[in-house]
């Protein structure tokens, strides 16, 4: 049977030989077209990834305004909503094997800048895919940093108020500053009972708090990256021994400040245009520059006829095989240096950011300072002399700390 096949083949190739003849190609050139092929998914898959992971530059900052309303036990009622500013911050303090450690801070203050709550977690980051990984930061972890690129995939998030795998679901598109942005929702409960043991009577003793939360986060889709988040929360207290309801305690909302989440646009767009630079043009040249390299691999047919496509290439300049690589990696250099522009701008803008809020905490502490001197020096030319007692009731009016 074998040996039948053998030779149809044999007297298909003898009798069309001139014509296979006829079929002669340059080998290199063709060579050159094999590699740009295999570069392809070599850049697609393995290059490009390497280039767009998160390096140890990363950062992250955020203002969030929180409003908290805490339950009276005697009007048996809640108080009025007490607003303070809030800042969330991812910042990456080393590398472990290759993965980012990431600390995760949200730090609470009041108006005047004093400091009312602070917790950090430490994230095993992969830089690649940016996705939790087992065994490194404080606690394993596994789902995304912020969100899943390109996906409107359900993923597991954590978020460091709550430190537990939180399941986000997609939950539609909104526009945020004219760009698109995935938003994700959860509900869930949680117990804070460990957290609040030192600021609460009771609180970890006979006593603990269960929140219920409402989650929202907006994912801008190219990038992965959280343009905003907002959250709802009922606080309860509840028995120790029974884990009954006893009274609720607070309810509170944080959502990220306008300003904020503007910034966060501004940056995942640079952000996206890194991708389609390091991403697109590098694949688009190969692609081209493949083609042009099969076109010259072809020679002149014996018989002295000429194809089409023989007719054009014989017509392009001999010194274009030369030009056109120069070409190329001349728009890759650009793309490069593009790319390398945009990422310094994007971590001096995250930078000058943080730097900004500081210098206007720093202004308004000195703003109230300086209130405070005027009415001291008011308080003294309006008396012949100011006692211990009159002294001490006025620091208590201005509330000085």
């Amino acid at each position: 049977m074998c040996m039948g096949n053998f030779k149809k083949i044999q007297t298909y190739v003898q009798d069309n030989l001139e014509e296979i003849r006829l079929i002669q190609i340059n080998v290199v050139p063709f060579g050159v077209f094999i590699l740009f092929v295999l570069m392809v998914p070599l850049w697609l898959l393995v290059l490009a990834p390497h280039i767009l992971a998160l390096t140890p530059s990363f950062s992250y900052n955020a203002e969030v305004i929180s409003q908290d309303r805490l339950y009276d036990q005697q009007t048996q009622s809640f108080r009025s909503a007490q607003t303070t500013l809030s800042k969330l911050t991812y910042s990456v303090e080393s590398v472990n094997d290759g993965n980012l450690i990431i600390k995760n801070s949200f730090n609470v203050r009041g108006f005047d800048g004093e400091e009312i709550f602070q917790v950090d977690r430490r994230y095993g980051i992969d830089p690649k895919q940016q996705q939790h990984v087992q065994g490194y930061g404080d606690k394993s972890r596994n789902g995304y940093l912020f969100g899943k690129p390109n996906s409107t995939d359900d993923f597991i998030y954590w978020h460091v108020n709550y430190d537990r795998p939180i399941y986000m679901e997609y939950a539609g598109s909104d526009v945020l500053y004219g760009i698109q942005a995935f938003k994700f929702t959860s509900s869930f409960e949680v117990d804070q009972t460990e957290e609040l043991s030192h600021s609460l009577d009771k609180v970890g003793e006979t006593q603990g708090i269960r929140l219920a939360v409402d989650l929202s986060l907006w994912i801008e889709p190219v990038t992965g990256y959280l343009l905003k988040y907002e959250d709802f929360a009922q606080a309860d207290y509840y028995d120790f021994s029974s884990g009954e309801f006893i009274s609720p305690w607070n309810t509170f909302n944080n959502v990220v400040s306008e300003d904020s989440v503007q910034k966060n646009v501004e940056h995942s767009l640079a952000r996206g245009r890194n991708i389609w630079f390091i991403t697109y043009i590098p694949t688009i040249l190969f692609i081209l520059f493949g083609l042009f390299s099969l076109g010259l691999s072809y020679r002149p047919n014996l018989d002295g006829t000429k194809s089409r496509l023989e007719t054009v290439i014989e017509s392009i300049n001999s010194y274009t095989f030369i030009i056109f690589p120069l070409i190329i990696i001349i728009i890759v250099l650009v793309a490069s240096s593009l790319l390398r522009a945009n990422t310094q701008n994007i971590d001096l803008e995250i930078f000058e950011s943080g730097v900004d809020q500081i210098e206007d905490a720093i202004d308004d502490k000195m703003s109230n300072y300086k209130i405070l001197l005027e009415g001291s020096r008011g308080l003294f030319e309006a008396s012949d002399g100011v006692t211990r007692e009159e002294w001490t009731r006025y620091l208590d009016s201005v509330d000085f700390v």
